[in-house]
Formats: C-alpha cells, sequence, structure tokens
C-alpha cells in the first residue's frame, strides 16, 4: 500500500508548527502480460510494423517516434500545417468522446503520481474525482462507496469506467456494484497496482502521523493508542485516533507558548483534514470484501507487484505489468496507453 501523507495543505501546518519501457498486447483470461519495446515494431520502416487505429488515416506518412507519438517537427512545414488544421479532431478518436469515467484516487501528498497524471481529459474522457471535495465519516467500505455514489456530479450520463489506486480499488469494485445496480449496466474496472489494507498499514499511518507532531519536542511523548484492539469498533479508533493527535498538538504548541482558543480550532481542523480523513478513507479500504469481479477489469502493475487481492481473480481480469517503479506507474506513457486501450475496446465491445 502506497503512504499518502494527508493533504498537503494540512502537512504543511504541521510542519510549520512543529518544523525502461515496457510495450503492450493485451490477452484475456487474467493473463499477466508485459513485452520490451524491443520486440515489439512501433517505427516504421523495415522490419517495424506502423502504428494502427482510427486516426492513423489522418495522419499517414508522418513519422512516428519509438512509443507511436505523432512527431510534427519530422514534417515539412506545409504539410504539418495542413494536418494540424484538424490534429484536434483526429487525435481524439470519436470512441472516447462520450466516455464518463468515476476515480477513487486519494487527494494527500505522496511521492507516487496520481490518475490525474495520466491526463486522460486530453482524450476527450470526462473525468469525476469523486475524492476531491469529499469528508467521508463511512469506516465500511459498501457505505463509503454508496456515499460517494449518492454525492457525485448528476446529469453527467452513464459511467463507461470505474478507475481506483492501490488500496482503494477494493472500495471501487464495491463502487462499480453499486453503479450497475443504479444502471442496469456493470461499469469497466480499472485498478493500479491493487492492494488490499491491513490494520498494519493503518497503524503505520497513525505512528507517522504522532512523530510528525512530536518531532521536535519528543519529551511530551504518550502512549500510543492501540489500534489493533479497536480493529473491529472502527468508529472507536477513529475517536481514538482524534482525541489522541489532537492532545498531542496541543501539548507540543503550549511547549511553544501557543494556547489561544484560535490555535485550538486550527488543530482541531488539521488533526481531522490532515490525519482523520485518511485514516478513515483506509479503514474503508480495509474493510472491502467485493465479490470477485464478474465484469471486464484491468490492473495495471508496477515492477514489484505481486499478487492481487482474491476479488480480483476473476475469468474477465486483465493484468498488464509496467516495468517501472509504483512511484512512476501513473506518470508512465505505457500505462496511458494500457488504459486507453482497454477502453476503447470496452466500447467496442460494449
Amino acid at each position: 500500500m502506497h503512504k499518502t501523507q494527508g493533504r498537503g495543505l494540512g502537512l504543511g501546518i504541521i510542519s510549520h508548527l512543529s518544523r525502461r519501457s515496457t510495450a503492450l498486447i493485451f490477452g484475456r483470461s487474467g493473463a499477466d502480460i508485459s513485452l520490451p519495446c524491443s520486440a515489439v515494431g512501433s517505427e516504421t520502416g523495415p522490419g517495424r510494423e506502423e502504428p494502427r487505429g482510427p486516426y492513423v488515416t489522418a495522419l499517414r506518412g508522418a513519422t512516428w517516434s519509438r512509443h507511436g507519438a505523432y512527431r510534427p517537427d519530422a514534417l515539412p512545414f506545409k504539410r504539418c500545417r495542413n494536418l494540424m488544421e484538424g490534429l484536434a479532431e483526429a487525435m481524439v478518436e470519436p470512441s472516447t468522446q462520450s466516455m464518463t469515467l468515476d476515480i477513487i484516487d486519494y487527494p494527500g501528498r505522496r511521492p507516487e503520481a496520481y490518475i490525474a497524471d495520466l491526463k486522460l481529459e486530453s482524450e476527450g474522457l470526462g473525468t469525476n474525482y469523486l475524492l476531491a471535495h469529499h469528508h467521508q465519516t463511512d469506516v465500511t467500505a459498501a457505505a463509503y462507496a454508496e456515499a460517494l455514489f449518492a454525492k457525485k456530479p448528476q446529469g453527467g450520463g452513464g459511467v463507461t469506467a470505474i478507475l481506483g489506486y492501490c488500496a482503494s480499488s477494493g472500495v471501487s469494485a464495491h463502487y462499480a456494484e453499486i453503479v450497475a445496480r443504479e444502471t442496469g449496466q456493470m461499469p469497466l474496472l480499472i485498478c493500479f497496482d491493487a492492494s488490499p489494507c491491513s490494520i498494519g498499514d493503518i497503524e503505520d499511518c497513525y505512528l507517522t502521523a504522532l512523530r510528525q507532531i512530536e518531532e521536535d519536542h519528543p519529551e511530551t511523548a504518550l502512549a500510543p493508542v492501540g489500534l489493533p484492539a479497536l480493529v473491529d469498533r472502527p468508529h472507536l479508533l477513529i475517536d481514538a485516533v482524534r482525541e489522541d493527535l489532537t492532545c498531542r498538538m496541543v501539548r507540543t504548541l503550549a511547549a511553544d507558548g501557543l494556547t489561544d482558543d484560535d490555535v485550538a480550532g486550527l488543530v482541531t481542523q488539521t488533526v481531522d483534514d490532515t490525519h482523520i480523513s485518511w485514516i478513515t478513507h483506509l479503514l474503508a479500504c480495509g474493510d472491502a470484501r467485493p465479490p470477485t469481479r464478474s465484469g471486464r477489469t484491468l490492473n495495471v502493475v508496477s515492477r514489484g507487484y505481486t499478487d492481487g487481492p482474491d476479488w480480483l481473480h476473476g475469468e474477465d481480469v486483465l493484468t498488464v505489468r509496467i516495468d517501472c517503479d509504483r512511484a512512476d506507474l501513473l506518470r508512465h506513457p505505457e500505462t496511458r496507453s494500457a488504459v486507453l486501450g482497454f477502453l476503447r475496446e470496452g466500447s467496442t465491445d460494449a
């Protein structure tokens, strides 16, 4: 599981207060597919395959880069200008223009890239980032997903696919079941390094927050909350962590001579927005027990990824491995290619 450290603003407050590439071939039946680019023709010329697709005709004769990207700089000026006149329409495939994606990716600060870094909007895809302004209190995966669906923007038509990153993939699978129930159509599900979330992951995040708050005043340290003993009582766990982190921050500020009411309000807001929101999300992720996927599913995984959760072992689950670290998975061009290819294939088969 990736380690997100809460929302950026909250972390800034705490800090201030306490001082190779991979080409993809799509398959079926849960295959894990990865092929080095050197084995696949991606440039025109002897021994190379010319790129194919709905908009290649518009660019026939143009020069293509190693990864099949259009290079206008390789064309004579007039030819380039003529092609560029309709490039916006040619490059955004009609098969993606009516698609809507609901995205579940926690927006806290982390070293890994975000689903937003794939820039899927540039392909004409509609995107709803469901956690962008969502302050959730539900700690079970089903309730969490229901709340997300209830609060999503209305009037945008159906949902083509649900996208979820890492631990959020389980909640995304629950969300996909809700969409199918409410619309009568099972959406595609696209996961990235889909992983379960354990109480150990949650405890690690809590202890990280504790260290951040008390790093300048270790003498104020209190015994940490025993989270494993509270895992079956998640609401009590949240209350205990909120009280503990608030107390620690107030004590730390008092050691710096800050005790007024405005600071107390800021502490409460910081603890809730930065840490409680993240731990609540992780509790919901840890609770995720969706049924084995019956709809078409893509799991794009990084180099070190091992085995996914049990619910990802369905017959129509495709795993595509990208030769990169997890931190770069969501900014890698082949990840983007895998997602767009899966969406277009799904749209064709629908």
